[in-house]
This record gives structure tokens, C-alpha cells and sequence, in this order.
């Protein structure tokens, strides 16, 4: 397993707080952060303290796009997910939140298109969520799609996290069975991840919903391999959640909730 030169990269992130949940490893070292949502229809409390926490964001190469939620989390099916040319498959269900809107959805994504192909250098490295959207949320996959389908046109080298759970296991598993990946492991950045967790809780918009985030001690950054054999194994960051709690927490910013339990797995 070979380590890789991230410093030339662009790291692509949806939420403020992604880049330190799924990246520390890099954040220090990538060349340029863009964190892409901003706003939070029917959350401004979030709204306010991220743009607070904006004010105040302490790396000088980050960028925040400005784009306003389509507050698709809870609108995909997890138990059986199914893509769409902006993302995943979206419905509104008992499920979905009350600023949720599926045509925001769909605009996003063609405005972050555009925005990454006007900002992304030809051949850059980009590093950017996983196909199964992490713990799985419907605009971290959206994000990744869109760096993705600008793969071949920009001739980008697309890395991604390795973090997974038990609500996006059923994605992650399609995934893995139509493809191989190369990987590497670093050691998380826990100084510079406890600063950025102050910030967003100073600010109140950080959104991870349990009362203690425990970092793991190293994370995994991952790379499809095209065109070779499908299903190898692989390391991930496997993440154990609870689907009703997460949807409260999006609804109730001041409940406490469980607390979090995190296992890695490893690949044999």
C-alpha cells in the first residue's frame, strides 16, 4: 500500500463539518477545500451558525459555494437505492423533512457541475464523498456524482472516503460488486478535527447527531480501479447509526441522542 501526494488536490465536500468528519487526513495538506451547501431551508439555526462559522473558518484556502440545501436526507430508499441522473432516486415520504425539495435537488446538482468545471484544473486529483454517501446522505452522493461525471472530460484523478454504515451498506455493497479499488490509509488529524468540531459547535451547526463524535485513528482514502476484476475486498471506516435518530436530529437541533458507536472493519 503506497501513500500518494494530495498536495496538488482539491478536496470537494457538501455540508461545513464534512471536511473534518470524513478528511482530516488531507485537510492540512490538499491545496483547496470547496464546501458546497450552505443554507438550510427550515433550519436557521444551522443557516446562521454555518455562515457564522464561515466568518470564522480558519483555513485561508477554503471556499464556500453558497448553495442552498435541497434537504433530500431520509428521501432516498437505503434499503434498496437506486440512482438517478442528479444523485439517487428521491420521494417525498413520511420520511422527508420539511424543506425538502426534489427540484432544488436536481438544479444543484447541474450548478455544481458547472461550478467544478469552472474551478477544477484539467488532470487535477480531486478527493470527494464516496459513491454511498457515507453514513448515507442523498447530497453526499450527489457531490460525488457530479466531481464523477467530470471525470473523463477533465481527465480528474477522483479519490474518495472509505466510510461506510449500517444505512448505506446495501449502496456500498452494489458498489463493490462492480468494481475493484486501490487504497491508502492515513492517520486522522486530530488536532486540527477537535479545532474545526469547536468552530461548529461554538456556532451550533455541527451536525454529526450524537453527543461525541470518536475519531478513529486512521482513515482510509479510496480509488476505483477501472477495468479490473470486480468485488476485491477492502478496508472502510464503518460507521454504526440509527435512522430514526439521525431524522430527529435534523428536526430537533437540541436533543441528546445515543451515543455513538464506531467499529473497523478491515478487509482479509
Amino acid at each position: 500500500m503506497i501513500d500518494h501526494d494530495f498536495s496538488r488536490a482539491a478536496l470537494v465536500v457538501a455540508h461545513p463539518d464534512d471536511e473534518i468528519l470524513w478528511f482530516s487526513s488531507v485537510i492540512d495538506e490538499v491545496a483547496s477545500v470547496h464546501i458546497c451547501y450552505l443554507d438550510v431551508p427550515g433550519r436557521e439555526d444551522w443557516t446562521q451558525g454555518r455562515r457564522l462559522a464561515q466568518e470564522r473558518f480558519p483555513l485561508p484556502n477554503a471556499r464556500f459555494v453558497g448553495l442552498t440545501e435541497s434537504v433530500a436526507f431520509q428521501c432516498a430508499d437505503w434499503a434498496d437505492p437506486q440512482s438517478s441522473d442528479h444523485g439517487l432516486q428521491l420521494s417525498r415520504t413520511d420520511r422527508a423533512l420539511p424543506g425538502f425539495d426534489g427540484e432544488r435537488y436536481a438544479n444543484n446538482f447541474l450548478t455544481l457541475q458547472q461550478y467544478l468545471r469552472e474551478t477544477l484544473e484539467p488532470g487535477q486529483t480531486v478527493l470527494t464523498h464516496n459513491p454511498w454517501g457515507e453514513y448515507g446522505h442523498e447530497e453526499h452522493v450527489q457531490v460525488y456524482r457530479a466531481v464523477k461525471s467530470l471525470q473523463a472530460e477533465m481527465r480528474l484523478e477522483v479519490w474518495h472516503s472509505a466510510y461506510v454504515s449500517d444505512r448505506s451498506a446495501n449502496l456500498f455493497a452494489k458498489t463493490l460488486a462492480s468494481q475493484s479499488f486501490e487504497y491508502i490509509s492515513r492517520s486522522t488529524n486530530l488536532t486540527r478535527a477537535r479545532t474545526l468540531e469547536a468552530l461548529y459547535r461554538e456556532t451550533n451547526c455541527w451536525t454529526w447527531p450524537f453527543d461525541d463524535y470518536a475519531w478513529f485513528q486512521t482513515e482510509y482514502l479510496m480509488r476505483a480501479n477501472a477495468g479490473s476484476t470486480p468485488g476485491a475486498t477492502l478496508p472502510v471506516n464503518f460507521v454504526n447509526v440509527d435512522n430514526a435518530q439521525l431524522a430527529r436530529t435534523f428536526n430537533q437541533p437540541k436533543v441528546r441522542l445515543m451515543q455513538q458507536i464506531i467499529n473497523r472493519l478491515k478487509g482479509r
